[in-house]
């Protein structure tokens, strides 16, 4: 005859079922679902579980059947978590390996949160490594929504865990019981190496941009008696193990989620996205949709075109003088690349001259001569600081005009999203013209389809460099360039269209 389990061996053995545990430390459920969809749930595959079966679209809006944040697991976190409890209760049957691409606000690093206790909690002289691309991905959002969340388990059971900057122990055996949080950098990929023990769960946050080394280092991990592991991302890139992950025959568990059939995304945020960029932008697929960007137009290194032909030709217009409020000059000296001057207003902008061979006086007089016959003002001509620039700049100077020299390989205004000044000016430049601003028809615009961008290993935008362009047999950018100064005065009038007012977003992650 079996013998009975004490309560306390019967209360471990129970939460090895994630949703038990879930409940018994937060008093969380799963988000209701309609009733006669309770079966259906449970026969399908919860990687394709259904939006619809837990609400219903009013006016093109979600209305959900009783979901109260705080108390409820959204359907999405739910058919995670299902994906985990199923590779637990039928390891070796079932993938145990999920990987979760969605669009932003859907509580990614709230399961993860939620994940690493739970293992460490169930199973004995667990190991858990988790990485991320940048530090703080890792320190600042993950580690923090982790610490966060076992705080707030009860006292018998979080005074059962130790969280340090690092590390989250178990300290009944701190030295081979434990979580461990490590940034993924390609010159030290040892973020899941050295992990050995008989139970180990392994996640990565935003791994879309953590190296693929990082992996290939890892590959211990499947040596183990009992592992899962998880990848949890916004497809920002269309290459490297993440992207490999959703291919036919990956043995993954694939996951895709939709901001917009979240409970817990605010809708300012969907809407806003669609103001900066578009439906039919790769933003818009990769932060709201949660789909990879556009194959057809990537090139092997991941870039993809910054404008399309319709972008460009849609913002052509006849008009033949603009009033010039402000210039950029993109210099150069002798050789190939031309020095080239763009002036613009709040809604038009247009070429207004180039030079083939130039020296710093021949374009500081090219300059003062557009200062003078538009009469912009002072500090609203913008020269590229790098190389024979700042001698323009001294120039213009000596002959009594104020103009702001710019090194665009400055870091950004906002540098957790763009990887320098260069970036985030063309993607200033790039909203004005798909929100409504215009060109003086010229078909040396047609530099503008040169440009290419892609988001960078460390989640940030990234616009192609010159150097690439030219191993590439890609043209200089001069004209591009040129425009794209014009979006570095701090209070030039620029179109904004109709745009959500900034939230505070309350959403999980």
């Amino acid at each position: 005859m079996q013998k009975k389990l004490s309560k306390e061996a019967q209360f471990l053995l129970d939460c090895r079922d994630p949703f038990f545990f879930i409940k018994s430390m937060w008093g969380l459920e799963i988000q209701p679902c309609y009733r006669q969809y309770e079966q259906v749930m449970k026969d399908t595959e919860p990687e394709n579980w259904k939006a619809e079966w837990f609400g219903e679209q009013i006016d093109g809006k979600w209305a959900w059947i009783q979901f109260q944040k705080g108390k409820h697991i959204t359907w999405q976190q739910a058919a995670i978590i299902e994906g985990a409890r199923r590779s637990v209760s039928a390891y070796g049957e079932v993938p145990n390996k999920i990987a979760v691409k969605s669009g932003n606000g859907i509580g990614k690093s709230c399961v993860s949160a939620w994940l690493v206790p739970w293992f460490l909690f169930s199973f004995k002289h667990a190991q858990v490594p988790c990485t991320a691309p940048t530090s703080s991905q890792m320190n600042d959002v993950l580690w923090k929504e982790i610490a966060l969340w076992i705080n707030r388990m009860p006292d018998i059971y979080s005074e059962l865990f130790d969280c340090t900057s690092s590390y989250i122990r178990i300290k009944a055996d701190p030295e081979s019981w434990f979580a461990r949080a490590r940034t993924s950098r390609k010159e030290s990929p040892e973020a899941f190496s050295g992990v050995h023990a008989d139970a180990v769960l392994a996640i990565e946050d935003e791994a879309s941009g953590v190296p693929d080394i990082i992996v290939e280092y890892g590959a211990g991990i499947k040596t183990s008696p009992f592992w899962l592991w998880f990848m949890f991302s916004n497809p920002t890139r269309n290459v490297g193990h993440f992207r490999n992950a959703f291919k036919k025959g990956s043995g993954w568990r694939q996951y895709t989620f939709n901001s917009n059939e979240s409970p817990v995304v605010d809708p300012g945020f969907v809407q806003e996205k669609i103001d900066d960029s578009g439906l039919d932008s790769d933003d818009y697929r990769k932060f709201v949709l949660g789909e990879f960007p556009n194959a057809d137009s990537m090139d092997d290194s991941g870039f993809v075109p910054l404008f399309t032909d319709q972008d460009i030709e849609s913002a052509m217009t006849d008009s033949r003088r603009v009033p010039v409020k402000i210039q950029g000059i993109d210099p150069s000296g002798e050789g190939n690349d031309k020095t080239a001057f763009v002036g613009r207003d709040a809604y038009v902008a247009q070429i207004l001259s180039e030079e083939a061979i130039s020296t710093p006086k021949s374009i500081a007089a090219r300059g003062a001569t557009f200062i003078a016959e538009y009469g912009i003002e002072k500090r609203k001509t913008v020269i590229d600081s790098f190389g024979s620039g700042s001698d323009v700049s001294q120039e213009l100077a000596l002959q009594g005009f104020e103009v702001q020299p710019l090194n665009v390989g400055i870091p950004a205004n906002d540098p957790k999203k763009f990887m320098n000044k260069r970036a985030e000016l063309f993607w200033i430049m790039r909203e004005w013209i798909k929100k409504g601003g215009q060109l003086v028809r010229d078909d040396r615009w047609k530099e503008l389809l040169n440009l290419r961008y892609r988001y960078n290993e460390s989640g940030k935008l990234q616009i192609m460099g010159k150097e690439k362009m030219r191993k590439d047999g890609i043209p200089s950018p001069n004209f591009a360039d040129a425009f794209m100064l014009t979006f570095a005065v701090p209070d030039a009038p620029v179109i904004t269209g109709k745009r959500s007012k900034p939230k505070k977003y309350d959403v999980y992650d």
